[in-house]
């Protein structure tokens, strides 16, 4: 397991094929890779810390904006190619799953890579190997 401090008192660790990053003690995000799954969880936790961790990670690995609108959390779904035009909206919930499309899965999947070329560059380098000797 690879574990790295990615903001104060926030920590992201990867633990198979899910991406988890934990606030204080609150796993926050739990995003299953190979699913294309991302379950969040605030713990209760409504604060504007929180908040902008769970926006940080959406807006970056899923086409997702978190905001809060008179007190109530409200999660949008965006157009990355568009300005960021929002496209849909859902109030948010503890433990609610987003299941993410192919063409977010793409932009993800491209995210993870270069999140391991920076972090891990032995790695990346292994995979690309790998990928390339199966095509």
């Amino acid at each position: 397991m690879t574990t790295y401090k990615s903001a104060y008192k926030t920590t992201t660790f990867v633990e198979g094929n899910t991406i988890n990053v934990v606030h204080h003690s609150t796993k926050i995000i739990e995003h299953d890779v190979l699913n294309k799954t991302i379950r969040l969880n605030n713990g209760g936790w409504f604060s504007k810390t929180t908040k902008d961790r769970i926006h940080s990670y959406l807006i970056e690995n899923a086409g997702y904006r978190l905001s809060q609108k008179k007190g109530a959390w409200i999660l949008s779904q965006v157009a990355k190619d568009d300005h960021l035009k929002t496209i849909r909206m859902i109030p948010y919930e503890n433990g609610m799953i987003l299941q993410l499309s192919e063409g977010q899965w793409m932009d993800n999947f491209i995210g993870v890579l270069l999140r391991l070329l920076y972090f891990y560059p032995i790695a990346f380098m292994l995979i690309l190997f790998l990928l390339l000797c199966l095509f």
